[in-house]
Formats: C-alpha cells, structure tokens, sequence
C-alpha cells in the first residue's frame, strides 16, 4: 500500500493526466482516446496545442504502444501524459524485438539530424507513395509526424532487461506556445 500512495503522490506532483500500462488493441485504443479526449477538453489552453496534443496521442497509441507479435504478451505498452510548466510531455513505449530495435535507432537518429523543412519534405514524398504501406512505413510516417507536430522535441531510449528483451520509449514535448 506504501507503494500505491507513492505512485499517487508521484503522478500528482508532476501533473499526470493520464498513465496507462496494458496491452494496446482496437478497444483499449478507442477506450484511451477518448478518456485523452476528455482530459484535453477539460485543460485551459489553446484549442490548436489540444489538437496538437490528441493527434500526437493518437499516433503514439496506434503506432508505438501497439502489440508486437512474438514480443512477451504480458501488458507491455505504457502511455503517460502530463502536464509540465513548458506545455505538455507524452511518453509512450513498447517490447520491441531486436530487429525492430536496430531499425528505430537508425530512424530516430536520422529523424534526429533533419531539420523541420527536411523532415516536412521527405514526410511529404513517403505520402506520395502510397502503394506500399506496410506496418513499417506506418511506423516511419507516425515518427516523421511526431516530430514534426511536436517542432522535434523529442527524445527516445531503449533499454534491455535482464532477459534480453528490449524497451522503446519516445518523450515528446507539446510547449505551449
């Protein structure tokens, strides 16, 4: 129980809105979207960073918090969002495989080097080509749109358990201006 009040302390102390761990699918999807939506609403900001803020959930729920096939299938993903003095910070994360995992550091890293103009122009030429959309190039697209949504202020970590199994997570920073 000493745990619990630490959790509810810890999440009241940095504004949490929302904190969620399970494994993201159709329902738990349109369930968190909508208990997102509420939340926004209910924040006194400009309507154009609550549409920013909900796009940026909604691809985090559709595209990182996803659950991977042949990953651990206990509740996996996490979705945390809370309020900052800045604006708003959204983390979301997942298992990944280790494949999986040399692919995002490679992207986030190249997503990393762009500028916004660059990040806008290529993310407008993956659209174009839309006769192969694959999981992957959704995921791409999802990241490309991250960034630029948030004027790049993200960040990403991946950790390994001592089982192997790998962790991705993406912070990003919706400023309130």
């Amino acid at each position: 129980m000493a745990f619990t009040l630490h959790l509810q302390q810890l999440m009241a102390n940095d504004n949490y809105l929302i904190a969620i761990r399970d494994n993201f699918e159709n329902i738990l999807i349109k369930s968190v979207l909508k208990i997102t939506a509420n939340k926004i609403q209910k924040e006194d900001i400009e309507e154009h960073i609550k549409k920013r803020i909900f796009s940026v959930i909604v691809e985090c729920v559709q595209n990182i918090c996803k659950t991977e096939k042949g990953v651990q299938p206990e509740k996996n993903s996490i979705l945390l969002l809370n309020k900052t003095s800045a604006g708003y910070k959204v983390i979301a994360g997942s298992n990944i495989n280790s494949q999986r995992k040399e692919r995002l550091e490679l992207l986030m890293n190249h997503l990393n080097s762009k500028t916004n103009l660059e990040l806008n122009t290529q993310w407008t030429q993956m659209l174009t080509d839309k006769t192969n959309l694959t999981k992957q190039k959704k995921e791409d697209l999802a990241l490309f749109y991250l960034y630029m949504k948030s004027d790049r202020n993200v960040k990403y970590y991946i950790d390994q358990d001592s089982k192997g199994n790998y962790f991705f997570m993406i912070q990003i920073e919706i400023l309130n201006n």
